[in-house]
C-alpha cells in the first residue's frame, strides 16, 4: 500500500473533503435563515370581472411580525398569468384592534418567480383579518376580491433564533470532529519505509 508522503501534521484528501463538507452545511445553514421564497400557503383565492386572483402567505400559517404575501392574478378563463396592470393589498385588522389598515403595492420586482407580484409587510397583531386584492388594468376600475386572513401570535423568540444559535453550535462540531480525523490519522501514519514502531515491553 502507498504510503502518504505528507506527514502526519498534514491534512489528507480525506479530511479535505470533510472540511469541505463542513463549510458547505454552514453556508446551506445559514442561507436557510435567510432565504424567502415566494409563494407559500395560499391564505385567499377568488374570481372578480374575468380575473382569478391567488393570495399566497409566508410564513404558513401568517404569524404576528414580518410576513411575505404574493399574489397571482390569472385569466379566469384560460388560467394563463396576467403580468400587466397594477396589483395593491389592503390589510383590515381585527375588528376593534385599534390599528390602521396595512397598504402595499405589490410588484414583481420582489419577487423571484415572475409570474407573482410580492411585497414584505409587517402583521402587528394576532386574529381575523381582512384581505382585499385590487388589480387595475389599462385606467379600468379596480377588480377586487375580499376575504377573512388568519394571523396566529408569534412564536416564541427562542423559536424564532434557533436557526442562528444552531450555526456556532454546529461550527464547533464540524471542526472537532475535522480535527478528530486529522490527529487520527496522523497517529497511524507509517514511519519511513511503511514500517510501524513497536510499542516498548
Amino acid at each position: 500500500m502507498p504510503r502518504d508522503s505528507r506527514g502526519p501534521g498534514r491534512p489528507t484528501r480525506s479530511t479535505g473533503g470533510s472540511l469541505r463538507l463542513a463549510l458547505a452545511t454552514l453556508l446551506l445553514l445559514a442561507t436557510a435563515v435567510r432565504a424567502r421564497g415566494d409563494g407559500g400557503a395560499v391564505v385567499l383565492r377568488g374570481s372578480a370581472d374575468g380575473l382569478e386572483m391567488t393570495l399566497f402567505g409566508e410564513p404558513a400559517p401568517l404569524r404576528v411580525g414580518d410576513a411575505d404575501l404574493s399574489v397571482l392574478v390569472q385569466d379566469a378563463g384560460s388560467g394563463a398569468a396576467i403580468l400587466d396592470g397594477e396589483v395593491d393589498l389592503v390589510l383590515e385588522p381585527p375588528a376593534g384592534s385599534g390599528r390602521p389598515e396595512v397598504r402595499a403595492r405589490l410588484d414583481a420586482a420582489h419577487a423571484t418567480n415572475k409570474l407573482l407580484r410580492a411585497a414584505a409587510v409587517v402583521l402587528g397583531e394576532a386574529g381575523t383579518w381582512t384581505a382585499r386584492v385590487e388589480v387595475a388594468r389599462g385606467g379600468q376600475r379596480s377588480s377586487r376580491v375580499e376575504g377573512p386572513v388568519d394571523v396566529a401570535p408569534a412564536r416564541p423568540a427562542l423559536l424564532r433564533l434557533w436557526p442562528w444559535l444552531a450555526i456556532p453550535i454546529v461550527a464547533c462540531a464540524l471542526f472537532a470532529w475535522r480535527e478528530w480525523l486529522r490527529l487520527g490519522r496522523g497517529r497511524g501514519a507509517p514511519l519511513s519505509g511503511g514500517v510501524r514502531p513497536r510499542r516498548a515491553g
